[in-house]
């Protein structure tokens, strides 16, 4: 039950998000991102496109300490993260994938802005 109430409270916040703001798909896949693989903030922000394996639905997280770990996630996210890197520009294996819609790497202000905003 109480597994639950957290996805349901999750899903109210992630519909908020696809809402409001000025970029709302990013914000969504920011805020999915990270409750669907337990990505840090630095795993986020270093997301290349070279880190997904949409055949297995794998994402390599490479955060602090240059650890490095290969994550599951559900196929849906990975489409989304795969349309969202095309969408914005992403040709390159080494290029970060999350973006804002003019096409430059997302950064830290932002990611931290909207966790404290919804959370």
């Amino acid at each position: 039950m109480l597994l639950a109430e957290y996805w349901r409270g999750n899903q109210f916040v992630l519909a908020a998000a696809r809402r409001t703001g000025s970029d709302p798909m990013l914000d969504a896949l920011l805020l999915r991102f990270p409750l669907e693989t337990a990505a840090r903030t630095g795993g986020a922000l270093a997301l290349r496109a070279r880190d997904l394996d949409p055949d297995q639905s794998l994402v390599r997280l490479r955060e602090k300490g240059s650890t490095q770990r290969w994550q599951p996630m559900s196929p849906t996210l990975m489409e989304h993260l795969l349309h969202h890197a095309r969408d914005r520009g992403v040709r390159d294996e080494n290029d970060k994938v999350l973006r804002y819609a003019n096409g430059a790497p997302l950064t830290l202000p932002h990611y931290e802005w909207l966790w404290h905003c919804w959370l």
